[in-house]
């Protein structure tokens, strides 16, 4: 599937695991503009080419971890953080990351 709208599906899952992530005590217009300039970074001119705005939906896990990590450093960066921040911030998006198995 080719996604072609960029909001719910492709934001929100990483914005609120880096909220939820770093325990932020205020969510800011400027972490939602973080998330989009990720998701923005994420693309690649190969999906450029084929017309897509939004990288492909089979990277939605690795879109959403991305984009946790830019939310929840900018949550620790500006004071926001509830919690200390992780030595690897990756890894502990990673571990908090809903793995559906089953």
């Amino acid at each position: 599937n080719v996604p072609g709208k960029g909001n719910s599906p492709s934001t929100s899952p990483g914005v609120g695991l880096g909220i939820v992530g770093s325990r932020a005590r205020h969510v800011t217009d400027d972490m939602f503009r973080i998330a989009a300039q990720a998701l923005a970074d994420i693309v690649t001119p190969e999906d450029v080419a084929k017309n897509c705005l939004y990288p492909p939906l089979k990277k939605i896990r690795e879109v959403s971890a991305k984009i946790a990590i830019a939310v929840a450093q900018n949550a620790f960066d500006t004071g926001l953080a509830a919690e200390a921040r992780p030595a690897d911030l990756a890894a502990a998006v990673q571990a908090a990351m809903y793995n559906p198995t089953y």
